[in-house]
């Protein structure tokens, strides 16, 4: 059988196979009558950590590496995914500690990565046991002498050497001359950009049971100097179960930057989990200090019954308030209130968080009420409205594809939920990325003709929707700006609009009536990395949709080549 010819795939598979049931010396031959592998680090991978040093060299010697092809070439021979934001492969190979998806790629998961090891447990019975640590150590030895012929970072194995709590291999790779990685130490405490690397140590971190997370973060926040260690929203989420057991709290709250976590949430979900032992860190921080918030946390555990927090709480108030002063303080607050018109500054900050422009004019950033009709203000002031922003009203997170992720407590996002009715100021110029998206009970929305640009996914799952126009303004009608619209029937498009980007109406599979003017010179298609997938700005099986061209426009084009019913219609 000649094996030159097969695919590399199938060449990557046989290696494997090799490794695992043959000998070094026939592995050898087996990779020599093979010829060119693209793939061989998993190989490589499970000699390491299954096999032995003998077989290790073996394929090093025949021109095995830890590291691999194009990321197109990846996901295109292989079906697999580059740099994804999850590893649950991570420990699987070499030494425990080594991640083996790593070369030319920042890292790689492979849908088949484990069909091998499924097999073999099933034929077997249980899994191949791994090789004793002091023989997987001189394996290490082994990769560092040849680590330049084999691809292998020494940095990152101390990293994740951490992390496993793999004090041999630790000592054993700063005794080889490993460093912990400078570009880790500079993201981890916020000097540099946050890449895809962060979301692995995210990952990483969330795999550590509590009882680990201060050790290991201990020894990681002394390898970055002591210096406080990032905490992102993504980072909180990941491991929000065991931060509030009181002592991983204390820790977490002294040995990390929480100056971009919500603070208020943060004391929410303790209260919710009944965790007093936090509390507190909460009083040593100074999150209670001001008798507002500390009133709203002993309402929020009044009223969902968290008595344990309710008790200690009061206790807190009862030993630290000083009553006569916010008693004063009340009253006054009170008067100006009374006094105060309506429409005053003072009421509409209550409902509406914004900030001021370059040119005087203002941006809402955050709908904070909890009516189902809203009236967007014209004017807060003598500044008119001119702009709503990212996720303003948005009523959900991790929207459209991850664009859209609010910063908003559960009980608001539920509230924009509900908004049935949705008004705009006449003035209004710019709606930002996701800033209505997931209204799922907004049945109408009138966009002024002022309005020049819409950000994407604006509308996304906006479900009750029903009807639109989009004003001629509007140059570009943006990517997913009214995708997964259920119920949206019938949409007009202004002349003015010049082109309609990609998902821009997918999946709303009602659609019915469409009018595209002469005017849009462009409605895009775009080939999606990955899966190799088509995305329309229109769904094929949208049956019901019938769109209205001008005669020798773009948009009478685009519907027969993309075979969408038509008819003509007088330019709008």
């Amino acid at each position: 059988m000649s094996f030159m010819n097969l695919a590399q795939p199938k060449k990557t598979e046989l290696l494997e196979q090799a490794v695992i049931n043959r000998t070094p010396d026939e592995a050898r031959e087996i990779l020599k009558e093979l010829g060119t592998v693209d793939m061989t680090a998993r190989a490589l991978g499970i000699a390491c950590r299954y096999v032995g040093l003998d077989m290790v060299k073996a394929l090093a010697e025949s021109g095995a590496k830890f590291s691999f092809p194009s990321s197109e070439e990846i996901e295109k021979i292989y079906h697999c995914y580059a740099n994804v934001r999850f590893m649950g492969w991570l420990t699987n190979y070499a030494l425990m500690l080594l991640d083996i998806f790593r070369g030319d790629l920042h890292r790689v998961s492979s849908i088949k990565g484990l069909e091998l090891f499924k097999q073999i447990r099933r034929e077997q019975g249980k899994p191949l046991p791994i090789l004793p640590r002091a023989e997987r150590i001189e394996i290490l030895k082994y990769l560092y002498e040849n680590r330049e012929i084999l691809k292998v970072d020494f940095d990152e194995f101390l990293l994740i050497s951490y992390f496993v709590k793999a004090d041999e291999f630790i000592s054993a790779l700063k005794e080889l001359g490993a460093e912990f990685p400078k570009k880790r130490r500079d993201i981890l405490t916020g000097k540099a950009e946050k890449d895809d690397s962060w979301f692995f140590y995210c990952h990483l971190t969330s795999l550590l049971k509590a009882e680990d997370f201060v050790e290991v973060m201990g020894n990681i926040s002394k390898e970055c100097g002591g210096e406080k260690l990032c905490c992102t929203e993504h980072f909180y989420e990941l491991n929000q179960q065991k931060l509030y057991e009181p002592k991983v709290f204390e820790f977490f709250s002294e040995n990390f930057d929480m100056s971009k976590i919500n603070k208020t949430q943060i004391m929410k979900t303790a209260i919710s989990q009944e965790s007093v032992g936090c509390f507190s860190t909460f009083e040593k921080n100074g999150w209670l200090k001001a008798p507002k918030k500390r009133d709203e946390m002993i309402a929020f555990a009044s009223e969902n019954g968290f008595t344990e927090s309710v008790a200690w709480l009061l206790e807190f108030k009862n030993r630290t308030a000083d009553f006569d002063a916010e008693r004063e303080k009340a009253e006054k607050k009170m008067m100006r209130e009374l006094n105060a018109k309506p429409d005053s500054v003072t009421e509409l900050k209550k409902i509406w968080s914004y900030k001021k422009q370059e040119d005087g004019t203002l941006v809402i950033t955050k709908y904070k009420g909890m009516s189902t009709e809203v009236i967007v203000p014209e004017k807060i002031g003598k500044s008119a409205v001119t702009a709503i922003g990212h996720s303003a009203f948005a009523g959900g997170s991790g929207l459209c594809a991850g664009r859209v992720t609010p910063n908003v407590s559960h009980e608001l996002m539920a509230a924009r939920r509900k908004i049935t009715k949705l008004v705009l100021p006449s003035g209004l110029k710019s709606i930002g990325l996701g800033a209505f998206a997931d209204m799922l009970s907004l049945e109408s929305i009138d966009i002024p003709e002022s309005v020049t640009e819409i950000g994407d996914c604006a509308f996304y799952e906006c479900d009750s929707l029903k009807s639109v126009t989009v004003p001629g303004g509007v140059k570009s009608i943006s990517e997913y700006c009214f995708s997964r619209c259920k119920k949206l029937q019938d949409v007009k498009i202004c002349h003015g609009v010049e082109e309609i980007c990609e998902g821009a109406f997918r999946n709303s599979d009602e659609l019915r009536r469409v009018e595209i003017p002469a005017s849009v010179k462009e409605i895009k298609t775009v080939l999606r990395r990955h899966g190799n997938t088509i995305c329309e700005a229109f769904d094929s099986w949208a049956f019901f949709l019938k769109i209205y061209v001008v005669k020798g426009s773009a948009a009478e084009e685009y519907c027969k080549e993309k075979h969408f019913k038509y008819e003509y219609m007088e330019e709008i």
